[in-house]
Protein backbone atom coordinates (compact mmCIF):
# COMPACT_ATOMS: atom_id res chain seq x y z
CA UNK A 1 0.00 0.00 0.00
CA UNK A 2 1.40 3.38 -1.01
CA UNK A 3 2.16 6.13 1.50
CA UNK A 4 -0.42 8.77 0.54
CA UNK A 5 -0.40 11.56 -0.39
CA UNK A 6 2.36 10.80 -2.82
CA UNK A 7 5.77 12.49 -2.70
CA UNK A 8 7.18 13.16 -6.14
CA UNK A 9 10.64 11.98 -7.09
CA UNK A 10 12.61 15.01 -8.31
CA UNK A 11 14.90 14.97 -11.32
CA UNK A 12 18.46 14.06 -10.35
CA UNK A 13 17.49 13.16 -6.77
CA UNK A 14 19.20 10.16 -5.25
CA UNK A 15 17.09 7.23 -4.14
CA UNK A 16 18.18 7.51 -0.51
CA UNK A 17 17.26 11.22 -0.51
CA UNK A 18 13.84 10.43 -1.92
CA UNK A 19 13.22 7.69 0.64
CA UNK A 20 14.33 9.98 3.49
CA UNK A 21 11.95 12.71 2.35
CA UNK A 22 9.09 10.33 1.63
CA UNK A 23 9.20 8.60 5.00
CA UNK A 24 9.61 11.81 6.98
CA UNK A 25 6.81 13.62 5.16
CA UNK A 26 4.29 10.78 4.97
CA UNK A 27 5.06 8.54 7.94
CA UNK A 28 6.59 11.06 10.35
CA UNK A 29 9.55 8.80 11.02
CA UNK A 30 13.24 8.74 10.25
CA UNK A 31 14.43 6.58 7.40
CA UNK A 32 16.59 4.46 9.70
CA UNK A 33 13.60 3.61 11.92
CA UNK A 34 11.43 2.90 8.90
CA UNK A 35 14.00 0.57 7.32
CA UNK A 36 14.33 -1.26 10.62
CA UNK A 37 10.56 -1.67 10.71
CA UNK A 38 10.60 -3.13 7.18
CA UNK A 39 13.59 -5.33 7.91
CA UNK A 40 15.79 -3.58 5.33
CA UNK A 41 19.34 -2.28 5.58
CA UNK A 42 20.65 1.04 4.26
CA UNK A 43 22.91 -0.86 1.85
CA UNK A 44 19.82 -2.20 0.09
CA UNK A 45 18.84 1.38 -0.76
CA UNK A 46 22.30 2.43 -1.92
CA UNK A 47 22.46 -0.41 -4.47
CA UNK A 48 18.93 -1.88 -4.60
CA UNK A 49 17.95 -5.13 -6.28
CA UNK A 50 14.70 -5.76 -8.15
CA UNK A 51 12.65 -6.96 -5.14
CA UNK A 52 13.69 -3.88 -3.15
CA UNK A 53 12.69 -1.53 -5.97
CA UNK A 54 9.36 -3.32 -6.32
CA UNK A 55 8.75 -2.86 -2.62
CA UNK A 56 9.64 0.86 -2.76
CA UNK A 57 7.34 1.30 -5.75
CA UNK A 58 4.45 -0.28 -3.83
CA UNK A 59 5.08 1.89 -0.78
CA UNK A 60 5.64 5.20 -2.57
CA UNK A 61 3.26 4.86 -5.51
CA UNK A 62 6.13 5.89 -7.79
CA UNK A 63 6.43 4.14 -11.12
CA UNK A 64 9.15 1.52 -11.25
CA UNK A 65 10.74 3.09 -14.34
CA UNK A 66 11.26 6.35 -12.42
CA UNK A 67 12.91 4.50 -9.55
CA UNK A 68 15.21 2.77 -12.04
CA UNK A 69 16.33 6.21 -13.27
CA UNK A 70 17.12 7.39 -9.73
CA UNK A 71 18.85 4.27 -8.42
CA UNK A 72 22.40 3.03 -8.85
CA UNK A 73 22.01 -0.60 -9.91
CA UNK A 74 24.38 -3.55 -9.95
CA UNK A 75 24.76 -5.97 -12.82
CA UNK A 76 26.08 -9.51 -13.05
CA UNK A 77 29.56 -8.43 -14.12
CA UNK A 78 30.21 -6.46 -10.93
CA UNK A 79 29.74 -3.11 -12.66
CA UNK A 80 27.26 -0.42 -11.65
CA UNK A 81 24.67 1.32 -13.80
CA UNK A 82 23.09 4.72 -13.50
CA UNK A 83 20.43 5.69 -16.04
CA UNK A 84 21.48 2.69 -18.12
CA UNK A 85 25.12 3.87 -18.28
CA UNK A 86 27.66 1.34 -16.90
CA UNK A 87 30.57 2.36 -14.70
CA UNK A 88 33.06 0.71 -12.35
CA UNK A 89 32.16 0.54 -8.66
CA UNK A 90 35.11 2.78 -7.53
CA UNK A 91 33.63 5.54 -9.68
CA UNK A 92 31.14 6.04 -6.85
CA UNK A 93 32.29 7.41 -3.51
CA UNK A 94 32.16 5.01 -0.57
CA UNK A 95 31.60 6.03 3.05
CA UNK A 96 31.88 9.74 2.28
CA UNK A 97 29.69 12.79 2.78
CA UNK A 98 29.47 14.87 -0.38
CA UNK A 99 27.26 17.90 -0.98
CA UNK A 100 26.98 21.44 -2.28
CA UNK A 101 26.25 23.82 0.64
CA UNK A 102 24.54 26.32 -1.65
CA UNK A 103 22.13 23.70 -2.99
CA UNK A 104 21.16 22.61 0.52
CA UNK A 105 20.61 26.22 1.59
CA UNK A 106 18.38 26.85 -1.42
CA UNK A 107 16.40 23.65 -0.79
CA UNK A 108 15.11 25.07 2.48
CA UNK A 109 13.43 27.95 0.66
CA UNK A 110 12.08 26.08 -2.40
CA UNK A 111 8.43 25.08 -2.52
CA UNK A 112 8.96 22.17 -4.91
CA UNK A 113 11.28 20.50 -2.39
CA UNK A 114 8.83 20.90 0.47
CA UNK A 115 11.54 22.98 2.22
CA UNK A 116 13.53 19.78 2.69
CA UNK A 117 17.06 18.92 1.66
CA UNK A 118 17.52 17.08 -1.62
CA UNK A 119 20.50 14.83 -2.21
CA UNK A 120 21.74 14.86 -5.80
CA UNK A 121 23.03 11.56 -7.13
CA UNK A 122 25.90 13.17 -9.04
CA UNK A 123 27.41 14.32 -5.75
CA UNK A 124 28.37 10.69 -5.09
CA UNK A 125 30.43 10.29 -8.27
CA UNK A 126 34.14 10.70 -7.55
CA UNK A 127 35.18 12.56 -10.75
CA UNK A 128 32.49 15.22 -10.25
CA UNK A 129 33.97 17.71 -7.81
CA UNK A 130 32.06 20.87 -8.77
CA UNK A 131 28.38 21.68 -8.46
CA UNK A 132 27.00 22.06 -12.01
CA UNK A 133 24.45 24.60 -10.78
CA UNK A 134 26.69 26.94 -8.78
CA UNK A 135 30.14 26.14 -10.15
CA UNK A 136 31.40 25.75 -6.58
CA UNK A 137 33.54 22.93 -5.21
CA UNK A 138 31.62 20.14 -3.51
CA UNK A 139 32.29 19.69 0.19
CA UNK A 140 33.53 16.17 0.90
CA UNK A 141 34.79 14.29 3.91
CA UNK A 142 34.71 10.77 5.31
CA UNK A 143 31.48 9.94 7.13
CA UNK A 144 31.62 9.45 10.88
CA UNK A 145 29.10 6.59 10.91
CA UNK A 146 27.14 4.51 8.41
CA UNK A 147 23.91 6.50 8.69
CA UNK A 148 25.37 10.01 8.53
CA UNK A 149 24.11 10.48 4.97
CA UNK A 150 20.57 10.12 6.34
CA UNK A 151 21.36 12.68 9.05
CA UNK A 152 22.57 15.07 6.35
CA UNK A 153 19.32 14.81 4.41
CA UNK A 154 17.24 15.22 7.55
CA UNK A 155 19.24 18.24 8.72
CA UNK A 156 20.78 16.46 11.70
CA UNK A 157 24.27 17.54 10.61
CA UNK A 158 25.37 20.79 9.00
CA UNK A 159 22.44 23.02 10.00
CA UNK A 160 21.94 26.29 8.10
CA UNK A 161 24.47 28.38 10.13
CA UNK A 162 27.17 25.78 9.51
CA UNK A 163 26.30 25.60 5.81
CA UNK A 164 26.80 29.37 5.54
CA UNK A 165 30.30 28.91 6.95
CA UNK A 166 31.02 25.74 4.97
CA UNK A 167 29.98 27.46 1.74
CA UNK A 168 33.23 29.41 1.63
CA UNK A 169 35.50 26.71 3.00
CA UNK A 170 37.30 23.72 1.66
CA UNK A 171 36.79 20.35 3.37
CA UNK A 172 39.55 19.08 5.68
CA UNK A 173 42.28 17.25 3.75
CA UNK A 174 42.00 13.51 3.53
CA UNK A 175 44.71 11.62 5.43
CA UNK A 176 47.61 10.65 3.22
CA UNK A 177 47.75 6.95 2.39
CA UNK A 178 50.66 5.17 0.74
CA UNK A 179 48.06 3.24 -1.26
CA UNK A 180 47.38 6.55 -3.07
CA UNK A 181 50.89 6.70 -4.50
CA UNK A 182 51.05 6.28 -8.24
CA UNK A 183 54.26 6.42 -10.30
CA UNK A 184 54.48 9.25 -12.80
CA UNK A 185 55.31 7.87 -16.26
CA UNK A 186 58.89 8.78 -17.09
CA UNK A 187 59.78 10.80 -20.17
CA UNK A 188 62.52 10.23 -22.64
CA UNK A 189 65.33 12.77 -22.49
CA UNK A 190 65.55 15.13 -25.45
CA UNK A 191 69.06 16.40 -24.72
CA UNK A 192 71.62 16.02 -27.53
CA UNK A 193 73.52 12.79 -27.29
CA UNK A 194 70.94 11.30 -24.96
CA UNK A 195 68.48 10.02 -27.56
CA UNK A 196 66.92 6.74 -26.61
CA UNK A 197 68.10 6.97 -22.98
CA UNK A 198 65.69 7.26 -20.13
CA UNK A 199 65.88 10.27 -17.81
CA UNK A 200 64.10 8.29 -15.10
CA UNK A 201 66.27 7.12 -12.20
CA UNK A 202 64.90 4.19 -10.20
CA UNK A 203 66.65 5.44 -7.05
CA UNK A 204 64.94 8.87 -7.32
CA UNK A 205 61.47 8.01 -8.48
CA UNK A 206 58.73 10.61 -8.47
CA UNK A 207 55.27 9.82 -7.26
CA UNK A 208 52.14 11.85 -6.70
CA UNK A 209 49.21 11.31 -4.36
CA UNK A 210 45.53 12.05 -4.97
CA UNK A 211 44.56 15.48 -3.65
CA UNK A 212 47.95 17.09 -4.24
CA UNK A 213 51.40 16.52 -5.68
CA UNK A 214 53.95 14.94 -3.41
CA UNK A 215 57.48 14.09 -4.47
CA UNK A 216 59.32 11.47 -2.51
CA UNK A 217 62.57 9.69 -3.00
CA UNK A 218 62.52 5.95 -3.38
CA UNK A 219 64.52 3.97 -0.89
CA UNK A 220 67.25 1.62 -2.05
CA UNK A 221 67.37 -2.02 -1.22
CA UNK A 222 69.08 -1.21 2.14
CA UNK A 223 66.20 1.10 3.19
CA UNK A 224 68.39 4.24 3.14
CA UNK A 225 67.14 7.53 1.65
CA UNK A 226 68.93 8.79 -1.39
Amino acid sequence: MALLPLALLLSGESLISYMTRLVRCRAGRSLTAFLSFLGLRLATILVPDDPTLDRIADLSGTERCMLNEAAVLADRTGMRRYRREPFAAPFRLARMISFCPRCLLEDRTCSHTGSRRIGRQIWDFAPIRTCPRHGAALFRRHEEHNLEIVDLHEGGVYPAPELLITRGQRPPPRPFLFADLRPIPFRRSRKPGMAGQSSYRPDRGMFHADGGLSAIRCRDCHGQSQ
